[in-house]
């Protein structure tokens, strides 16, 4: 609840420059110390509205590579809680546009 206020108020503050945020949270030790990192990026609203496109394309580029690592792309548009829709102790990497 807390982190999503944050993010609105990002937003916020970055609509009045003309800019909208990209999300990229990586959550990792889960087992042993848990620690999660959102980071937002604030982009041009030109380059924002192609950001989804452009992070499609590069997750296709590095397909291989990706599948060898891990089981599989989760699609969490629309879910307000991140950790409902994934295992307990997994291990993540999320992009929110």
């Amino acid at each position: 609840e807390e982190i999503r206020n944050f993010k609105k108020c990002l937003m916020r503050m970055f609509d009045a420059v003309d800019k909208e945020c990209v999300f990229y949270e990586t959550a990792m030790n889960l087992d042993k110390m848990p620690h999660t990192f959102v980071e937002c990026v604030p982009l041009p609203r030109k380059l924002a509205a192609n950001a989804p496109m452009f992070f499609k394309q590069a997750m296709r580029e590095c397909e291989d590579e990706f599948e060898a690592q891990n089981k599989q792309l989760i699609d969490t548009r629309g879910v307000k809680k991140l950790a409902a829709r994934l295992p307990r102790h997994m291990l993540f990497f999320a992009v929110e546009f």
